[in-house]
């Protein structure tokens, strides 16, 4: 079974994501290994932030951590340095 995500980047675009092959892959999926993955599959351009229903997501932590699953939605926006 292949385990994917839908992802909406900052364009408003939506992607399908294949994150990996198996449950056990999927819980040691990093944040940071899916942003790469966004940044490949999407082309994107600039530092990606990851947001999952409202919450900006560690990229140290894994997807499972913060209970991510199979189909779940993950927001995209660009990091803006300063902060302005």
């Amino acid at each position: 079974m292949c385990l994917q995500l839908k992802v909406n980047s900052p364009q408003g675009n939506l992607a399908l994501i294949e994150v990996c092959k198996t449950q056990d892959e999927f819980k040691n999926i990093t944040v940071k290994q899916l942003i790469d993955m966004i940044v490949w599959k999407m082309n994107a351009v600039g530092k990606l932030r990851a947001v999952y229903q409202g919450k900006e997501l560690e990229e140290s932590y894994t997807l499972e951590s913060y209970n991510i699953k199979h189909m779940s939605t993950i927001q995209t926006a660009v990091q803006l340095d300063g902060g302005r």
